[in-house]
């Protein structure tokens, strides 16, 4: 037996399968939400998918054990309560380019000169970032980048008074 289906926004009118009754569905016409309303003489009870025990079809929450039905309602709820973490842009990035620029850069004199400013430069966006908008972390982050990213310029210039005048270009 299908259900009628009727959509309040555009008069979309359309029969559906048994299996849809008292739930919420887009109109394939305007994509407005309308629920699907239940055949007369059925009862709007469900058993709950955790306890078994008997509910109201449209609810969105067991009464008994508490378990949230609605996907809805639960990604609500987890917003709610989680933490929403605000990275500051460029403070890992600038931690990265100091780590590979400490590590590759003296040997090789121009990479030394590259990522070292690179690495200062994110670091300091980042950290100009955090001084406006105090929501955002990673000040560590930030720091970090910017002391090796000085201290790869600073082992590249020391790698090059080793080298000397004698210096040759790999």
């Amino acid at each position: 037996m299908a259900i009628g289906f009727l959509c309040e926004v555009c008069n979309y009118a359309h029969g559906l399968p048994p299996e849809y009754a008292g739930k919420s569905i887009l109109c394939p016409q305007c994509a407005a939400t309308v629920q699907v309303p239940f055949p007369p003489g059925v009862d709007a009870t469900r058993a709950c998918p955790m306890c078994a025990e008997t509910i109201k079809a449209e609810a969105r929450k067991c009464r008994w054990c508490g378990e949230i039905l609605d996907h809805a309602l639960l990604l609500a709820r987890q917003r709610r309560r989680r933490k929403i973490i605000m990275h500051a842009p460029g403070a890992k990035g600038a931690l990265i380019l100091g780590l590979v620029g400490l590590l590759i850069g003296p040997p090789t004199i121009y990479l030394g000169f590259g990522l070292g400013p690179i690495a200062i430069a994110m670091a300091i966006s980042a950290l100009r970032a955090i001084r406006k908008d105090p929501r955002f972390q990673d000040r560590g982050l930030a720091l970090a980048g910017l002391f090796l990213g000085i201290l790869t310029l600073l082992a590249t210039i020391a790698m090059l008074a080793l080298k000397g005048p004698h210096l040759e270009i790999d």
